[in-house]
Formats: C-alpha cells, sequence, structure tokens
C-alpha cells in the first residue's frame, strides 16, 4: 500500500525496534507516514519523472504532517485536541494529502518559497496553540542570521550537536532534521549547496564511549516510499558522525555527517550530506 491512498490509522501499537550491541537506545517509530509525493500533491510538483513519479518541495510540511499525526496518536496522552486536517470523524483513517495540504493553507505556506525551519516551527505552535497546548516548547537549533517573527519559538542561534538530539529524544521532544546536500569543490577548495531535505527522527542507538561524536538514529524519511502493512514501525537507519577530517568546514552548517545505513541513501552522485539544523518540539 503507498500512502497515495487514505492511511488506516487502527493498528498504531507496533513494537520498536533497534539495532542490538548499543549501550542506550530508543525507538518510536511509528507505523505510518506521509509522502510528500503523493500524487495528490502533484499541484506543488518541480521535477515529474518519466515514470510518472515527481519530486515537491515539501518535505518539512510533509515532516511537520509526520509529527502533528504522530503526536495526535502516539503521544502519552493523546493529544486529541489537535485539528488535522484530513482525519476520518472516527479517528480510524487520515488522507495524508489532505493533512499536508491543510496545513499549508492554515500557515499561509502554499507558496512554498515560503517554507523554511522558522515559518515551519512557527506553524508547528500555531497548531498547539490554536488547540489549547499553550505550555508547548518549539525550539530551533540553527546556526542562522535570521529568525523566528514568533516570540514563542526559542531559536539558539548556533550549530547543533548530536547530544542535542541525544538529549531531546531523551527529554521526550520531536526531532525534525535539516540537511544539506553539499559537494565539494577541489579547486576553489569550498563546499557548495546543491540541495536540503528534511527528516523526522524517532529514535536513537548510542555508545556512551562514542561520546558527542556518533550516533545511530531511527528516521522517516517523507522523500522514501515505505511498504506500509500498518503491523511494522516505518524507519530507515542512519549514523550521524563528526567528520574531523575535512579541510574546509560546510559553513553555515556543521561537520556532522550523515550517512544512511539501510534505506533510501541520503549520499549520492558524489555529495555529502550535513546536518544543517533542528526543530524540536514538545506540545506539553
Amino acid at each position: 500500500m503507498s500512502n497515495a491512498q487514505v492511511i488506516p490509522l487502527e493498528s498504531i501499537d507496533t513494537p520498536a525496534t533497534t539495532l542490538p550491541g548499543f549501550d542506550e537506545s530508543m525507538n518510536h517509530s511509528p507505523s505510518f507516514y506521509i509522502w510528500q509525493n503523493d500524487p495528490a500533491l502533484s499541484s506543488y510538483y518541480t521535477t515529474i519523472f518519466s515514470d510518472g513519479t515527481g519530486v515537491t518541495g515539501l518535505c518539512l510540511p510533509s515532516s511537520l504532517s509526520n509529527v502533528l499525526l504522530y503526536q495526535f496518536l502516539k503521544r502519552t496522552p493523546r493529544l486529541t485536541n489537535l485539528k488535522l486536517p484530513g482525519i476520518s470523524d472516527d479517528l480510524k483513517k487520515i488522507d495524508g494529502s489532505l493533512l499536508v495540504k491543510g496545513l499549508l493553507a492554515k500557515c499561509d505556506l502554499e507558496n512554498t518559497n515560503k517554507i523554511n525551519t522558522f515559518t515551519s516551527a512557527e506553524c508547528l505552535m500555531k497548531f498547539y496553540h490554536e488547540a489549547g497546548y499553550q505550555d508547548a516548547e518549539v525550539k530551533i537549533v540553527r546556526n542562522e542570521k535570521h529568525f523566528s517573527k514568533s516570540e514563542d519559538v526559542i531559536h539558539e542561534n548556533r550549530s547543533p550537536t548530536i547530544s542535542d538530539i541525544h538529549q531531546a529524544l531523551k527529554d521526550g521532544y520531536e526531532v525534525i532534521a535539516a540537511i544539506a546536500f553539499m559537494k565539494w569543490n577541489p579547486v576553489k577548495k569550498v563546499w557548495i549547496k546543491a540541495s536540503s531535505h528534511a527528516i523526522t527522527i524517532y529514535g536513537y542507538s548510542a555508545n556512551a564511549s562514542d561520546s558527542d561524536q556518533k550516533i545511530t538514529v531511527y528516521i522517516s524519511n517523507s522523500n522514501r516510499m515505505y511498504n506500509v502493512n500498518n503491523q511494522d514501525p516505518v524507519f530507515d537507519i542512519a549514523t550521524l558522525e563528526i567528520n574531523s577530517t575535512l579541510e574546509v568546514m560546510p559553513e553555515p552548517y556543521t561537520n556532522i555527517e550523515i550517512k544512511t545505513v539501510k534505506g533510501r541513501l541520503l549520499n549520492f552522485d558524489g555529495k555529502s550530506t550535513f546536518l544543517a539544523g533542528l526543530i524540536l518540539s514538545k506540545p506539553n
């Protein structure tokens, strides 16, 4: 079943899976996800391939939708006051494309050029406040000259660390990671940004000996079509590791490099993937 169809939500309590051999692990990956390349979102496609599939600029809205749906269904207590577009009256199914479209409309992001880390964080806070969760926390950790227009969104204007991800997940935050695909120019000796993406991180496995140098994470990648059977968790496995051998830092991003262990590759065509920033949210 692809998420071009309505997503059934009856079997949401799936067993978490982690890799063996780690000192510490947790994985809260759900059995569902929002697919940014849903044909119902075709009006937002920027590229159409010969097989009829497309690529959209909707990775952040899809990640936001994933987080909101997860919090609505899986949080304890469940955040049933969240008004999610596309969900059925009996709460047993949801149209993922309607959720994304509704989010874009509510947050005035239908012009996708407006979508960035800050408008996305503000959008999350808007959903929480309208649902009555006034104590919700939304935080951006990113080295960025721009700031959120919302006084309720905290911006830590610095490069995120591996410890930030580790601690946020331990403290019960949902984590959206902004990543940058960059290519090294050996002549000019500079990193050149090729594109960017957003993924949702639902858990981690870590060893004390790695400290803040390396972590394995369990991610949902909205640009990947998973095999959804509503029984097994839906996730990929990736490693985040500080690359201390870089000749030049990929500023303004971090030197934390992301490599996929299982699932769709995040490194391709000679490009390297670096952590750019984090959106952390905890609605209660």
